[in-house]
């Protein structure tokens, strides 16, 4: 607890601090996008899978509009849930189980947030053909005693709206939350960003990512530690760029039957085994060790 306390006044003090003139933020930028890969690779992506190995947290991506997800809970009383969001249709589909005490019905809920998928993008891949972000700054600050270098830069505004089930948007959600801010921090003598704080209205959220490999040619890591004043998160990942997928995905309704690989084409499905623990148990002491 202390560690989070220490992190989030980190956060506070960073938006707080003014970014430097000295510093050549263009020229900055330049370099970590060759260090991911180069822009012309960047710019192919149009899909891109990102899930932990275990394969109890999904997410298929289709630029820059639609996201199919799965997120397996069980046993705590989470559950197990499957869901798309489809932002140019406006609209969110989901199913929630397990189906024995839970009420399985596919929900379908109007919503227009597109900040999931600039998220994303701005994340792990900096930019590609569909976001590209206004570079605002750049700069250092000292962190855990060492100096890193920062370059900042913001997207928006991000439009949101959430509707009730008669189609009327909730009272006061219709709204611009302001622009996405995101700092981007690097080790000396590194080019890829081993920290990244989001800063969206009110809300701070950290990512530390670790063990970058090369997955269609850019370099995305395998490690990724996520921290805000509602998030606690530890990840091992592995990606796919470019993948096949199934093209009825994207208006068909998702289905906990399907698995978490139901995104995918009817004959490529379940080849991929988990990684790690078989049992819940195995999975829990797993689970307890990546922490």
């Amino acid at each position: 607890m202390k560690r989070l306390i220490v992190l989030m006044a980190f956060v506070s003090a960073a938006w707080a601090a003014e970014t430097s003139p000295a510093c050549d933020a263009a020229a900055m930028w330049e370099k970590m996008v060759e260090a991911k890969g180069g822009r012309e690779r960047l710019y192919q992506v149009t899909t891109f899978l990102v899930q932990s190995r275990d394969l109890r947290d999904v997410g298929f991506f289709r630029l820059p509009d639609f996201i199919w997800s799965w997120r397996d809970q069980r046993p705590t009383v989470f559950g197990v849930d499957v869901g798309w969001n489809n932002s140019s249709l406006g609209i969110r589909k989901f199913q929630a189980g397990p189906c024995d005490n839970w009420d399985c019905r596919v929900r379908t809920v109007k919503d227009v947030n597109n900040v999931p998928f600039f998220q994303a993008q701005m994340l792990y891949f900096l930019e590609t053909r569909f976001l590209k972000p206004e570079i605002t700054g750049c700069g250092e600050e000292r962190i855990k005693g060492k100096r890193r270098r920062y370059v900042e830069v913001t997207k928006g505004p991000v439009p949101v709206e959430y509707y009730l089930k008669d189609g009327k948007i909730v009272p006061g959600s219709r709204m611009e939350i302001g622009k996405l801010r995101v700092r981007y921090y690097v080790k000396k003598g590194e080019e890829l960003p081993s920290l990244v704080v989001i800063h969206q209205g009110s809300y701070d959220e950290t990512h530390f990512f670790k063990g970058y490999q090369a997955f269609g040619g850019i370099q995305l890591p395998t490690e990724e530690r996520i921290r805000s004043r509602i998030t606690n998160m530890h990840s091992h990942l592995r990606w796919e760029i470019n993948p096949e997928y199934d093209a009825t995905v994207l208006t068909r309704d998702p289905s906990l039957a399907d698995g978490p690989d139901g995104w995918r084409p009817k004959a490529q499905r379940g080849r991929r085994k988990p990684e790690g623990p078989g049992t819940e148990a195995e999975y829990q002491v797993w689970r307890k060790k990546l922490q």
